[in-house]
């Protein structure tokens, strides 16, 4: 019962850990990851370092998908993260090893536990998440205590001496119960600590020790894939590199277990590491580098292998759309971006093109107008998914309360403009225009053409002051033009039918040309958060 009571208040007490990590460290990590993921090296270092910062490889895992989705790292840069999460997540066995077990620290475990807990109560922002952080410290240290007191008898309940010899048979059966040990408790971190728990209170021997922890370095890859059914193709694919070099590292491992114990053992004597607990943490953070130095040279061929065994089949507009990472606002907010700029540059291209077919002559009911309409309309439904993903999202900072705000307005944008050229272009005369409506009309053409560019080029702001001012004008001449074609109407110097043709189509031009700046200005990065404009 202790120990059962141990591995949950080590869980939980990681658990708080991370959740006060991640808020702590808020956007800072997301512009780390963005930022130091250049090569292979760099992204392996960065995938280390933020999983030991926040504890949490799985975290990692969920902001790496997340970039992959929002198209800011490759997959290649990615799986070099994963790589390194792996490396990352061997911390908290050191933590456990170096301090755990090998200090008493249940008489200073609740002293933190009760300094967290008055600082989340008593306090705001990052001074109340310090507090979790500490909580989540003291839980974690209150849960080795009671796991050595739990496991100190184990010899009496278990005979672990049958296996005391490390044959292929028992070492196999220690791998798969490392393997469950993972996948009942959710945290190959926590399965780690219980094994040197375990082992410093000599229930079972250095040997039984490394093979638990083999196993459950891929049985990690339970909690992967389990996450991923159902997710994105992203996704996907990051959870098959992750349980990829997991079982190909524990199958190295296993086939030549004995030379690989005797040569941590040697090189641990080297350092003067005695202590068992160590020298199974040793053997963790091994089993990674084990991994890296294995696949990383190999790590262009080793993700095209998974592109090719996991092809996209998805829309190129809600590929990424991943509920996995809607508890990553930041993140999250910026796959909705992402996913928008795609719904924009089909959205334009499809508006383009039939503004052109109709302004060649073509009647509304012609089948290549009828396919333009039922392009856009596959679009509005896209944007309704993207819809739904977005209302999951709960931000967390001004800044992505800022870029949120932002994202609301370019979808509206967007699906106000694909309804305006649905239902409203075919009524509009395109062909035989006023002289003076007629460059106005081929302006926004060629405005059309230079945002699709912009957004494939991911150059938004340079554009956005020649949209804003085309806008305006066009506002102006929209106003001065439809009083006047009234006036002469009324004067009867033109047909009345003809009179509002041309209005519509200065309303129509006006309506684009307007939700195309604003489109185009809210899924830039320099956003006004003025509410005097939408």
């Amino acid at each position: 019962v202790s120990a059962i009571g141990g591995i949950g208040f080590f869980l939980l007490g990681m658990n708080m850990m991370a959740d006060g990590l991640k808020v702590i460290a808020g956007d800072s990590l997301r512009n780390l990851l963005n930022r130091f993921t250049g090569g292979t090296i760099s992204s392996m270092a960065t995938g280390a370092i933020i999983t030991l910062l926040i504890q949490s490889s799985t975290a990692t895992s969920l902001m790496t998908i997340g970039f992959v989705s929002a198209g800011m790292l490759t997959f290649v840069q990615a799986t070099g993260v994963i790589f390194g999460a792996n490396l990352g997540t061997t911390s908290t066995g050191w933590m456990v090893a170096l301090i755990g077990v090998k200090y008493s620290v249940s008489q200073l475990a609740l002293p933190i536990v009760g300094t967290g807990v008055l600082l989340k109560q008593f306090s705001s922002g990052r001074w109340a998440q310090l507090g979790l952080v500490l909580s989540g410290l003291g839980l974690i240290f209150v849960g080795i205590q009671y796991l050595q007191d739990g496991m100190a008898d184990l010899n009496d309940y278990i005979d672990l001496s049958l296996f005391a010899e490390l044959t292929i048979g028992n070492r196999l059966i220690l791998i798969l119960t490392g393997i469950a040990m993972t996948i009942i408790m959710q945290s190959s971190s926590a399965a780690v600590a219980t094994t040197i728990t375990v082992l410093s209170t000599g229930g079972i021997d250095l040997e039984q020790a490394i093979a638990l922890v083999t196993g459950q370095n891929i049985g990690t890859t339970a909690t992967v894939a389990l996450a991923s059914i159902g997710a994105s193709v992203s996704a996907k694919r990051t959870a098959l590199a992750h349980i990829l070099f997991n079982v190909f590292t524990g199958t190295i491992l296993f086939i030549f277990f004995p030379f690989i114990v005797l040569g941590i053992k040697e090189f641990a004597s080297l350092l003067n590491w005695t202590e068992p607990a160590i020298i199974v943490a040793l053997f963790h953070t091994f089993f990674s580098l084990l991994g890296i130095a294995i696949l990383s040279p190999f790590i262009k061929q080793f993700t095209k292998g998974i592109i090719r065994l996991l092809p996209e089949k998805k829309s190129a507009i809600t590929k990424h759309l991943d509920a996995s990472i809607i508890p990553l606002p930041a993140v999250a907010t910026e796959t909705a971006m992402r996913a928008l700029k795609e719904a924009a540059i089909q959205t334009l291209t499809a508006t383009g093109g039939k503004f052109e077919s109709l302004a060649s002559g073509l009647p509304p009911t012609h089948p290549d107008i009828a396919m333009f309409d039922r392009k856009l309309e596959t679009i509005q439904q896209e944007t309704e998914e993207i819809k739904d993903f977005v209302v999951a999202i709960r931000t967390d900072s001004p800044a992505s309360t800022a870029r949120y705000t932002s994202l609301l307005h370019a979808l509206d944008h967007i699906q106000r403009m694909n309804r305006l050229v649905i239902h409203n272009l075919n009524e509009v005369k395109l062909t035989n225009p006023s002289e003076r409506i007629d460059p106005i009309v081929f302006q926004l053409e060629e405005l059309i053409v230079e945002s699709i560019e912009a957004l494939q080029q991911d150059d938004l702001a340079s554009i956005v002051p020649k949209l804003s001012g085309f806008s305006q004008r066009l506002a102006e001449f929209r106003k001065k033009e439809r009083a006047g074609i009234f006036e002469v109407t009324a004067k009867g110097e033109v047909h009345i039918g003809e009179a509002f043709q041309y209005v519509k189509l200065i309303l129509f031009v006006d309506g684009i040309s307007y939700h195309l700046w604003r489109m185009i200005y809210h899924l830039s990065e320099e956003v006004d958060t003025s509410p005097l404009l939408s």
